[in-house]
């Protein structure tokens, strides 16, 4: 019925490491903010709670202690409700990571539309302790989908080019009689959203072309057919006869042509559809 609730250490806390471990879910708008005596924290709520709602409250592993910056093992969580129940289904699982502490859980519960961890903040958050292990507590009855994130950023979004995410194997659907999943297990990895560049190409001879690219390329796309010259002086293209890897740099490949080239003319070298190995 108050509009806070109260937190007590076992020592001294670093106080801006507890705002950016306090995770609350349903999410609230605004600020929460935080009122200090010794080894206790009085975390009061930015808005009026939803009535006849499951809040879950999750303290993850950012948390650290003012002399030693020693972080919490694992993340800790307690559910109340502002209601007559409270929901008490949970997802657990590992993170398979070097250094799995601090890792995010990010816990969707699915509507219509597919969630999008790129657009849409998570309607439940947890973090992997020391071990990979996590646990989603106070969950209702529904179907959900969840992600790990290592979320560089703390802003509870997935952004491709800095964060690694962990896809699950699939989504969790809980019935009125369920109340636990267990084994929903990660590895993580980064998403390569970024296409492959060609950035230069020399002819070692006549007929010969080493082409470098920004990464390594797919082989199956290391085709004749996937290459062309333009020789833009005397105005006609000029056929591939053959591609292949060779004993070259990982991010290499040779090109023979089907003609000579006239060195004194201008010429262009195209490649199409060439997609990089991840």
């Amino acid at each position: 019925k108050d509009n806070y609730f109260e937190l007590t250490f076992s020592k001294y806390i670093e106080k801006r490491s507890l705002k950016d471990a306090i995770f609350i879910s349903p999410s609230l708008n605004g600020n929460i903010e935080i009122d200090w005596s010794g080894h206790s924290a009085r975390i009061n709520f930015p808005e009026k709670l939803k009535d006849s709602t499951t809040y879950v409250v999750t303290i993850g592993t950012d948390l650290v202690d003012f002399n030693n910056k020693n972080r919490m093992a694992s993340s800790y969580t307690f559910s109340f409700s502002t209601g007559s129940k409270i929901d008490k289904r949970i997802i657990s699982g590992k993170v398979y990571d070097e250094k799995p502490s601090g890792i995010m859980i990010f816990a969707y519960k699915k509507g219509k539309e597919d969630p999008d961890p790129m657009k849409v903040k998570p309607d439940f958050i947890s973090q992997a302790g020391n071990d990979g292990r996590y646990k989603i507590a106070g969950l209702a009855a529904g179907d959900y989908r969840v992600f790990a994130v290592m979320d560089e950023s703390r802003d509870l979004l997935f952004q491709p080019g800095q964060d690694r995410i962990g896809m699950p194997y699939k989504d969790v659907s809980f019935s009125e009689q369920d109340s636990l999943f267990t084994n929903l297990n990660y590895f993580l990895t980064k998403i390569d959203t970024s296409a492959p560049r060609m950035l230069n190409s020399v002819m070692t001879d006549k007929y010969h072309i080493i082409v470098n690219f920004s990464e390594p390329i797919d082989s199956t796309y290391i085709r004749s057919v996937n290459f062309f010259v333009y020789d833009s002086t005397a105005k006609k293209r000029i056929p591939m006869r053959y591609a292949y890897k060779g004993n070259t740099k990982p991010t290499e490949i040779v090109l023979v042509t089907g003609q000579n080239i006239p060195k004194e003319n201008i010429v262009y070298l195209y490649a199409d559809t060439i997609k990089d190995q991840s």
